[in-house]
């Protein structure tokens, strides 16, 4: 009977089987079709479209998969898609690849590329499930770092940033050279989100000196920008001393120096660099007394902060000013006030030593990308925008006139109000130099309005009958001398400029009035804020306008009050002088107490983004090359006085 039951079940499975559908043969591999194909597509993405390449590269892909090709035609689908920022589709074409050719020698890209793709689309929970994978040991070390690299950005976009801070400590340990700096910025990221406590206890987990060093790192300058200075060099020294070598052993020496330095930050002590002796002495000691002015004034109000000054006389030569710079330097002071001459030797100086000035100079090459050298000082480019600016904007002037002195000093002043005009869309009429030494003006003075040349023949023969032979020649001449006598003055200008003195300036300003150029406006530099020229020019000199850097007898109450305090305490009234080492010592106190200032390149970078120092010498910032940018004061001469132009 068994043997029955099973001959059958053996004959039915027969018939069966002959009845059930059989399963199609795959298509036949056209090898020669399948690559033209895939040239077909690589010269569609040659030719740079993309859209037509990936078609075909999918084409080829999915009607041969058995193509030896078909790994490498999904990685550029991949690509391509990436390229576009399309991540879905990109992930598909890794997740082809790795299912359906998990040997293919694109296999461990596509793994990366599956989880950058993850990660572009912010799916981080699913990054942080894949990664561990590819962090395994078995796999490159670049391709673990990357990994690490991505999961840690999860970690930080999921507001763990002390994961995140582990793993970049360990993507950091495996990384190439080129890819460190990357990673540190990452880590340095992460850091700042991070408390210390959780910067320390992350670098406690770290296996090994590598994978603890960058989180050190980052715990050291942590400390640093909060200016806990004993604790950064505690933790620096004492992982110098557990860890000699690691991965970032030259990062750490130099974070060593800048450690040192900041130590060394004394952000309480101002160096004070001028000439207390010699020619400029009295320019110095002027500085000098707005210093101390102001020290004493912040000393009062704020006991717990008091402020020292170390002063060093520069003397006024370049010698003396090298050698105050470096003995300033050596007392550590946070910055130097001056010098007022030779400054620009101070570059290299002030740089390495990290130890900012405040210079009080006029050269135009002074300022440079990154200095160390702030300019607090009057500039012929200031003066001349302040004039040009208020004339165009405010008056409605558009046509000027320049007579300057054919020297440095006024070719300079020329060329800067020139470069004005134009950028505020006026025009030069009538430029004339004159001899420095020079007291008659009335040759330059005739050649800017039309006196000093002989009319054209045109304009001596108006009569059209008129014949040379029907005059003699003595009338002729008494005909164009008389014509000379009844000539007017072409004053085709709104405004002169003229950059001298004031005595220079008292005597041009009548003559320009005795050549009947009335109704035009007379500018000067700040040397005609003068009793000078109130005295020698009288009442040619009423009405003309100048800028200065500071005006006694201005109305704005912290003015007032500063002209006051100095008079009580000095006897006398402060000059622009005394108020540039005001302002000075105010901006440098200001930028070093706040909060991260505590390194002199710390407190450079304070100056240099300083919005603007509202002072007694009006509003003051400082650009990234040191050059200043003030809000002049204008003024313009009265019968007795000078008052100053409200704008």
């Amino acid at each position: 009977m068994k043997n029955f039951l099973c001959t059958v079940f053996f004959i039915l499975a027969l018939v069966l089987g002959s009845c059930a559908p059989k399963a199609p043969a795959p298509p036949a591999y056209d090898a020669q079709a399948a690559r033209e194909l895939f040239q077909q597509a690589q010269a569609l993405h040659q030719a740079q479209k993309p859209d037509e390449a990936a078609q075909a590269y999918e084409l080829y892909a999915t009607k041969y998969p058995q193509a030896s090709n078909a790994p490498e035609a999904w990685m550029q689908i991949a690509s391509l898609a990436l390229a576009k920022g399309n991540f879905a589709a990109a992930q598909r074409a890794f997740e082809k690849i790795t299912g359906q050719y998990p040997r293919s020698i694109f296999a461990a890209d596509a793994r990366l590329g599956q989880l950058q793709a993850l990660s572009a689309q912010g799916l981080h929970a699913q990054v942080l499930d894949a990664a561990p994978s590819l962090m395994t040991p078995g796999n490159p070390a670049h391709y673990r770092s990357k990994a690490a690299v991505l999961a840690g950005d999860s970690q930080l976009a999921l507001a763990v940033p002390e994961q995140a801070l582990a793993l970049y400590a360990q993507a950091l340990a495996l990384a190439e050279p080129h890819k460190q700096d990357e990673i540190l910025q990452k880590l340095s990221l992460a850091a700042q989100q991070a408390s210390a406590t959780q910067i320390q206890q992350a670098a406690m987990r770290a296996p090994d000196c590598a994978s603890a060093s960058p989180l050190v790192y980052a715990l050291v300058k942590k400390h640093l920008a909060a200016g806990n200075m004993d604790e950064a060099a505690e933790l620096f020294e004492r992982f110098k001393g557990r860890c000699p070598a690691h991965p970032l052993l030259e990062r750490f020496l130099a974070l060593g120096l800048e450690i040192e330095k900041q130590m060394a930050f004394k952000p309480d002590l101002l160096g004070v660099l001028l000439p207390l002796t010699g020619p400029y002495a009295r320019f110095g000691e002027g500085i000098l007394a707005g210093v101390e002015l102001f020290v004493s004034e912040h000393n009062s109000a704020n006991p717990a902060r008091p402020i020292s000054l170390a002063i060093e006389d520069s003397l006024g030569t370049q010698q003396g000013t090298d050698q105050g710079f470096y003995a300033l330097t050596q007392q550590k002071v946070a910055a130097v006030i001056g010098p007022v001459v030779h400054p620009q030797a101070l570059h290299i100086p002030a740089r390495e030593a990290n130890t900012p000035a405040i210079v009080f100079a006029q050269r135009e090459a002074l300022p440079q990308p990154g200095s160390y050298l702030f300019r607090n000082y009057i500039t012929p480019a200031l003066q001349a925008k302040t004039l040009v600016s208020y004339a165009v904007e405010e008056l409605g002037l558009t046509r000027f006139a320049i007579l300057y002195p054919d020297d440095d000093y006024g070719r300079l002043y020329m060329n800067r109000f020139w470069d004005e005009v134009i950028l505020h869309g006026g025009r030069i009429t009538a430029v004339e130099p004159y001899r420095a030494e020079q007291t008659d003006f009335s040759e330059p003075i005739k050649k800017m309005v039309g006196l000093f040349y002989e009319w054209p023949e045109k304009e001596k023969n108006r009569n059209p009958f008129a014949t040379q032979t029907s005059k003699k020649m003595g009338d002729d001449e008494a005909q164009t001398k008389s014509e000379q006598k009844k000539r007017k003055a072409k004053v085709d200008f709104d405004a002169i400029f003229i950059p001298d003195i004031p005595g220079v300036a008292a005597l041009i300003l009548p003559q320009l009035q005795y050549h009947d150029i009335f109704n035009v406006l007379a500018m000067g530099t700040n040397m005609w804020h003068s009793p000078q020229l109130l005295e020698w020019a009288r009442a040619s000199a009423l009405g003309t306008i100048f800028p200065d850097l500071f005006f006694a007898g201005c109305s704005n109450p912290k003015v007032r009050r500063f002209v006051e305090a100095f008079n009580n305490l000095y006897g006398y009234d402060p000059t622009f002088w005394e108020a540039l080492g005001y302002d000075s010592a105010a901006i440098l106190v200001e930028a070093a107490g706040r909060p991260g200032v505590n390194s002199g390149k710390a407190l450079r970078d304070a100056l240099a983004s300083q919005e603007f120092f509202d002072g007694v010498t009006g509003r003051t910032s400082f650009n990234d090359t040191g050059e200043v940018e003030k809000q002049l004061y204008l003024l313009r001469t009265a019968s007795k006085s000078f008052v100053q132009i409200q704008r």
